[in-house]
């Protein structure tokens, strides 16, 4: 009887200890880079000073303003995105065709990168734009 005891004793422990749940801590939602980004962009070296904002739509098309919030420049253009790396071709209204090339922060809401004149996405300054 004691035998039996032990055995249902250590086959209850190990079955609590097997069926227990660890708790694990989800990582942050990433959010798709589609949606309405707004920041700054400086030219050449300088600080990022500058109305900068992109609308990314479904389809790869897309919609930039530039220079001031109230009367910005507008652009037309596509953008794609391969992993973190999101890249964009767009030409103003008033003339002028831009690209750029950024690194795309999913949790943290962020596209950080260059941009430059006509198909080079360097040269022409950085940027920063969130959500």
């Amino acid at each position: 009887m004691k035998k039996q005891f032990v055995l249902v004793a250590v086959i209850a422990t190990f079955a609590v200890f097997f069926s227990c749940k660890k708790n694990s801590t989800p990582l942050p939602t990433v959010t798709p880079a589609e949606g309405n980004w707004v920041g700054k962009y400086g030219s050449g070296g300088g600080p990022e000073t500058f109305y900068y904002a992109f609308q990314f739509n479904a389809g790869g098309t897309m919609v930039v303003k530039s220079n001031d919030a109230v009367l910005p420049d507008i652009g037309n253009g596509t953008w794609t995105i391969s992993a973190d790396s999101i890249r964009s071709t767009y030409t103003y209204t008033a003339g002028g065709t831009f690209s750029m090339i950024g690194k795309y922060d999913g949790h943290a809401n962020t596209i950080a990168g260059t941009w430059g004149s006509g198909s080079n996405n360097k040269g022409g300054g950085t940027f920063t734009i969130s959500r």
